[in-house]
């Protein structure tokens, strides 16, 4: 058994305890991998797996994230509440920010002991911020070192 067999096995299983369809979204954030965050190039995944689905009477969304886009997280939000009469958020461990933002929106949140949310922390990235790296477009603000909002006057 692969460990993808093994992982969706218990999802499956959760699937059934829980009496709801389960969407996983884990958002790596350590060792070799690339650190992702909530973005906008979630939501047509989670549309196309949502439609897959059809209309639920119960979707979680099982959830590790240390944030992200504040911009996105209500859209996420409202999409998941489209196709499910009750939206809950599984938090196994983290979701911070964008995360808690999402898990906030939802119907309810289910923790994990040591699961955790965390403050919200909007933060903004426009052509005033300072570049991250020189040799990249300067014009676009995805590039560009974010500041948080509590700085900005």
């Amino acid at each position: 058994m692969t460990n993808f067999d093994a992982r969706k096995g218990i999802i499956e299983k959760l699937e059934e305890a829980r009496g709801a369809a389960i969407i996983t979204y884990f958002l790596p954030d350590r060792g070799n991998l690339v650190p992702l965050f909530v973005g906008d190039d979630a939501l047509m995944p989670f549309h196309s797996l949502l439609e897959g689905l059809k209309r639920n009477d119960a979707i979680d969304l099982f959830i590790y994230t240390r944030g992200g886009s504040m911009m996105t997280a209500p859209t996420i939000v409202r999409l998941f509440r489209e196709y499910a009469k009750k939206f809950h958020v599984l938090v196994p461990f983290r979701s911070h920010s964008a995360g808690t933002l999402i898990a906030l929106g939802a119907d309810g949140i289910v923790m994990s002991k040591i699961g955790q949310l965390s403050p919200v922390d909007p933060s903004t990235a426009n052509l005033f911020n300072p570049i991250l790296n020189p040799q990249v477009n300067p014009a676009d603000p995805r590039k560009r070192k974010p500041i948080s909002v509590k700085v900005v006057e």
